[in-house]
């Protein structure tokens, strides 16, 4: 550094703390004179002579060119200037270029920079730097950057311009040809006149925003008045969208936000390069989310989207989410509406929530749903839209103390050929174990401390097919229907356990042929016999349509009693008995009562025990434990008389 500069620094401290410091009375500076009279002596270095011709061969220098748009490295400063800056209660304003005029009557200071050394000012954490010249006015307050000068506040992103106006008494800058970058929140880079920019609040006109990181930006929107309220909101009128330099969308006004967490504002778009200029004339556009999203509540959400398919259809989307943890409740709604370029409309809807009532209860729900499972899948991108096939699932859970009670169902439709099952309800009860005569170990007899358990099930599943025109008519492509229902019980008493089953299932199958005309009937699975080459008119003009029902009941009973041996070694005989009866329309014998099978006995015993051991150790191991659980399971059942009846169902 000169000794010009140095002098113009130190003069710029003292005239900046003697500036803060001075009272109401005209005092003499002594000190300011003495400088002044020695920067008149100094020595200026000779101006450049422009005329003389260039030594071709000179080394040029090795120059460090700072880069636009960064704060500029602060000059060393030697033991006295950080003497001075360590002066408690006064705040120094630091100056830097490669030249400084100062004019003490006027009190204005001209700071000169190229695009080497940037001529800059900082004060408490503000800098202000240009590669053509700062003009600082102390009496007005106004400081005046030309030359691609970059504003860079305490807090908050840089701005860079054409030209900078600074008021430092009301801290309000006005930037011309200004670009900055807003990244409270969601990022935006803005491009435009700045008349007024303040720490907490930006106006601008004839202004440009985008969230594209590019040089060239994919899209932006242009606006003619913005206004940016620092960490808040980015509001802007009216605005015209561009993907590229092609307007695409007209809205009278935008306002996005720039919180952080969930706020209010636009979406995105998406789209393609493809969508910009398209690589053939058959090539359909396709703009998406392009919608508003709303942040309702701490617990709650709402997006609404309009999504643009050339020569397809135009679609919008509704969703609406809430979650609340303290209540353990969650949950969403999402609903689609498509309306096709040819005309017409399709329908989707899918929703999910999941509610935690307490610890004992819970209640779960999924549902979705398609006007048209073809459309939907050959057109949207959601994934959950286009599977193959459309699930939904619901069910309620509650623990009692006296046991458990289960209600679910659930629906698949399968896109493939829009067949539909559906099981609704399935139910559960399980009974907590009941422990009957209750008495201590030491004073029970053998009918004391008996328990007893029990539980019941059932289930509707329902299976809707699609009859193609022409197609013969058979069980296989008819709706059927299934009821199940089942009970269980199990009595303890010691090592003795006695239990019962009881499951009855009723199967339907609708709209079958079913007469005298047709001699060949119903086979036992439900299956209709046809003649060859019958066809379903020819069926409906000589049968009528009916239902078709069979049942089964199967029961049993078991008696098993554990015996320990040694150790862990168990033997468990048992003894079972076990039948089934059967009622179905497609045999005469059985079409109004049940008939009943041969009743079957059966005899066991299962052999159970663990072997321990330890093999020797490997590597750091000292041994190896290990457990070896053999079983051997014995049944046997005897032979069974049965009638010719049921011979012929059995």
């Amino acid at each position: 550094m000169t000794t010009t500069w140095r002098c113009a620094l130190g003069l710029a401290l003292v005239l900046w703390m003697g500036s803060a410091t001075a009272g109401t009375a005209q005092v003499v500076d002594s000190v300011s004179i003495r400088l002044r009279e020695s920067l008149r002596r100094l020595e200026r270095p000779p101006a450049p002579d422009t005329g003389a011709a260039a030594d071709s061969l000179a080394v040029t220098p090795i120059q460090v060119i700072s880069r636009p748009g960064r704060p500029q490295t602060r000059p060393a400063t030697d033991s006295v200037m950080q003497a001075i800056l360590g002066l408690a209660g006064y705040e120094a304003t630091r100056y830097s270029g490669i030249a400084a005029d100062y004019d003490a009557a006027s009190k204005v200071l001209v700071l000169q920079g190229d695009s080497t050394h940037r001529a800059s000012v900082e004060r408490q954490g503000t800098q202000l730097t240009a590669d053509s010249v700062i003009r600082y006015d102390e009496a007005k307050g106004l400081i005046r950057a030309e030359g691609l000068p970059l504003f860079s506040p305490a807090e908050g992103d840089p701005i860079q311009s054409r030209r900078v106006i600074y008021d430092v008494a009301s801290q309000r800058g006005s930037a011309i040809g200004a670009k900055t970058k807003y990244s409270q929140g969601a990022t935006w880079f803005v491009t435009g006149d700045l008349p007024s920019v303040t720490p907490t609040l930006v106006y601008g006109v004839h202004a440009d925003f985008t969230s594209c990181e590019l040089e060239v930006p994919h899209y932006h929107f242009s606006a003619d008045q913005v206004k940016i309220v620092a960490g808040n909101i980015l509001v802007a009128r009216p605005v015209t969208l561009y993907f590229a330099d092609v307007p695409v969308a007209y809205l009278p006004f935008f306002a996005q936000s720039l919180g952080t967490g969930r706020a209010s504002g636009l979406l995105t778009p998406r789209f393609g390069v493809n969508e910009i200029v398209r690589t053939s004339g058959g090539y359909h556009r396709r703009v998406s989310n392009v919608g508003f999203y709303w942040a309702m509540s701490e617990y709650s959400d709402a997006t609404l989207a309009m999504d643009w398919f050339s020569g397809n259809f135009t679609s919008l989307t509704g969703s609406f989410r809430y979650t609340w943890l303290r209540q353990f409740l969650n949950g969403d709604v999402n609903v689609r509406q498509y309306w096709r370029d040819e005309g017409g409309s399709e329908l989707a809807f899918d929703t999910n929530h999941s509610w935690q009532m307490d610890e004992r209860t819970n209640f779960r729900l999924a549902a979705r749903y398609t006007s048209s499972s073809d459309f939907v899948r050959r057109n949207s991108f959601n994934p959950l839209e286009v599977t193959q096939s459309i699930n939904s699932t619901g069910g309620f859970d509650r623990r009692y103390g006296w046991g458990n009670v289960s209600l679910s169902g659930n629906r698949d439709q399968y896109l493939s050929d829009d067949r539909v099952e559906m099981t609704l309800p399935t139910a559960q009860l399980n009974l907590a174990t009941i422990t009957l005569f209750r008495a201590p170990a030491l004073r029970s007899r053998w009918y004391n401390n008996l328990t007893w358990s029990a539980g019941a099930n059932g289930n509707r599943r329902i299976l809707d097919r699609s009859l193609k025109a022409g197609e013969s008519i058979t069980a296989a492509n008819r709706d059927l229907e299934n009821l199940t229902g089942g009970f269980r019980s199990s009595l303890g008493l010691g090592r003795l356990s006695l239990s019962q089953t009881v499951n009855v299932d009723r199967a339907s199958v609708f709209e079958l042929p079913f007469g005298p005309v047709l001699s060949l009937g119903m086979s036992p699975s439900g299956r209709a016999l046809l003649p060859a080459g019958a066809s379903a008119a020819a069926i409906a003009a000589t049968q009528a349509l009916t239902d078709v029902n069979q049942t089964q009941l199967n029961w049993s009973t078991s008696l098993g009693y554990q015996q320990t041996l040694i150790g862990s070694t168990t033997l468990t005989p048992s003894l079972s008995l076990s039948g089934s009866a059967r009622r179905s329309d497609t045999i005469d014998v059985a079409r109004d009562h049940f008939v009943s099978a041969p009743r079957r006995l059966a005899l066991g015993a299962t052999f159970r025990s663990d072997l321990f051991g330890f093999f020797p150790g490997v590597g750091p191991f000292e041994a190896i434990r290990h457990k070896l659980s053999p079983g051997i399971d014995f049944s046997y059942a005897p032979s069974v008389t049965s009638t010719a009846l049921q011979a012929r169902l059995f």
